[in-house]
């Protein structure tokens, strides 16, 4: 979890946890033989510590802030409680008695007055009491000569659910580095690079910084009127969790993007190398395919004659013509191509090059409706969208300057591009597959789905028939993040356990999914 707890969060909390030091914490004064003493002799030799060193000015003769340790037994129980939790909370930091007494207790002595008083109180006290024990606040009150004499050298360094936060400059800087972001900031005329910037600058006018950064987010917000601060006590929820299981997800999926990889990472670049080209093998293909106008060129070449019974057929959808836009009773042409920005982009430009195809000398407007309609069928495009364009085709009929729509839809933006096949021995492959797949009825989109899904199932089969990745190679990985995430390098203890982590990962999910997700986990 220290990409969640540490950088997720990102660098962010880390989370501590164990019983051990607590218990140098609260017993690093007490006697051994003090868990062993019997009950009563334990309560006497407290009282006479108490007696020596407290009734001085808690006692008969003198009751500094109104208390009294000479009769207890005359206090009410709940106000008992409360007086012993203060007590042990004041021994335990040192604070009583006061630095200026002339009589202090001894080491053993302060220890057996803390264990008699454990003893006494209970219940919701007692958990109060150890709740507040355990705040940042409270931390450092071990003894020096406890600490550094050696005898808790084998307990390790950290308390329950003790979280240090680190400060929200030090959050930027770390989530910076990991985005390879470098924010700048104008600064009389002239960009400065500034470290520590979280690269939100944002305004309702104008936005600046980087977007991405900006989804990166401190899960927790260090009050600011207290000063320099940079640890914080409240209850680690759920809302922290999501923050820093998001954060994780965002960074570990820049880091394990292919530019970044091939750019920053050369182990992870070596692991993925294959799959980054069968990659762009598919991606070239299916640009190819989907380029306007390509399958249409392409189906004839293969089919010639047989390829229009095998199309699938076309039932026109049923829009009529709308009323059109009258102002004192004159019909009202729209001529402001600036209301295009108001229209869906992918919808408009299928439009226009309906109309760039097939307007022409002698063709009525509604031959063009019919031939974009039939192509759009061809495409694969769902029915509500050809009834929305075929509405909008309409629409522009009656309502707008049609010499203004055809003279914007003749500009070679909205043109069939050149068909240009890729190279033979890739004109081969894509070829056999259509023939392999087509079926009578097939749309476009449905013929292309069938090849790539062919293509990526036997790419996916040559990666699975190569050797497994070398223990070397994925160690070289991690090294390689670990110097990226902790800037350092990692023990040969977690080295083995990511790599096994990484293999794990890599026998369920493809790599860069892998990948990610063993960052994600560090």
């Amino acid at each position: 979890m220290a990409l969640r707890s540490c950088v997720a969060a990102t660098a962010l909390v880390t989370v501590l946890s164990g019983q051990e030091l607590s218990s140098v914490l609260v017993n690093a004064n007490s006697p051994k033989a003090g868990a062993e003493m019997d009950p009563t002799v334990l309560r006497d030799k407290a009282m006479q510590v108490m007696e020596t060193y407290c009734f001085s000015c808690h006692g008969a003769k003198k009751q500094k802030n109104e208390i009294r340790f000479d009769q207890l037994d005359s206090i009410d129980p709940v106000d008992l409680q409360d007086l012993f939790a203060d007590t042990q909370k004041s021994l335990q930091l040192g604070e009583m008695p006061p630095e200026e007494a002339k009589l202090q207790p001894s080491k053993e002595e302060r220890g057996l007055l803390i264990k008699w008083l454990e003893t006494q109180v209970t219940g919701d006290a007692a958990k109060a009491l150890a709740e507040k024990l355990k705040r940042f606040e409270y931390g450092n009150v071990v003894d020096h000569e406890d600490l550094f004499s050696g005898k808790n050298a084998e307990l390790p360094g950290s308390t329950p659910d003790r979280r240090w936060l680190v400060s929200e400059f030090i959050f930027n800087e770390k989530v910076n580095g990991l985005l390879d972001y470098t924010p700048t900031r104008t600064i009389y005329g002239n960009k400065v690079a500034v470290r520590g910037d979280s690269g939100i600058h944002w305004s309702p006018k104008t936005e600046h910084g980087n977007k991405f950064r900006r989804t990166i987010t401190n899960p927790f917000l260090l009050p600011k009127k207290v000063g320099v601060r940079y640890s914080a006590n409240e209850a680690l929820t759920a809302g922290h969790l999501l923050t820093m299981i998001g954060n994780a997800k965002r960074i570990a999926g820049y880091i394990s993007s292919e530019s970044t990889v091939k750019s920053k990472y050369p182990a992870i670049l070596a692991l993925m190398e294959t799959e980054y080209q069968h990659r762009a093998i598919l991606e070239s293909r299916e640009r190819f395919l989907t380029t306007y106008s390509y399958m249409d060129r392409l189906l004839k070449d293969i089919y010639a004659e047989k390829n229009e019974s095998l199309l699938p057929s076309v039932k026109p959808v049923n829009v009529p013509y709308p009323q059109p836009n009258l102002r004192n009773g004159q019909v009202i042409l729209e001529k402001n191509l600036g209301q295009f920005a108001y229209m869906d982009e992918i919808d408009l430009t299928a439009i226009l090059q309906g109309i760039n195809a097939y307007q022409g000398e002698g063709v009525s407007y509604d031959r063009i409706i019919e031939q974009s309609e039939r192509d759009w069928v061809m495409e694969g495009v769902t029915d509500s969208r050809i009834q929305n364009r075929v509405g909008r085709m309409k629409s522009f009929c009656v309502n707008w300057d049609m010499p203004t729509i055809f003279k914007h839809a003749a500009d070679k933006r909205y043109a069939r591009p050149a068909y240009v096949p890729m190279k033979d021995t890739e004109m081969q492959v894509i070829i056999a597959t259509i023939k392999k797949h087509r079926k009578q009825g097939d749309g476009y989109q449905t013929i292309i789905d069938k090849c790539m899904a062919d293509w990526e199932s036997s790419l996916k089969a040559e990666r699975d028939a190569m050797p497994a990745p070398s223990n070397e190679l994925l160690g070289t990985l991690v090294k390689q993040l670990y110097g990226k995430i902790f800037e350092r390098q990692p023990t040969q203890e977690e080295l083995e356990k990511n790599i096994a982590v990484l293999i794990s990962f890599m026998d369920k999910l493809d790599r860069q999914t892998a990948i990610a997700k063993l960052i994600e986990s560090l």
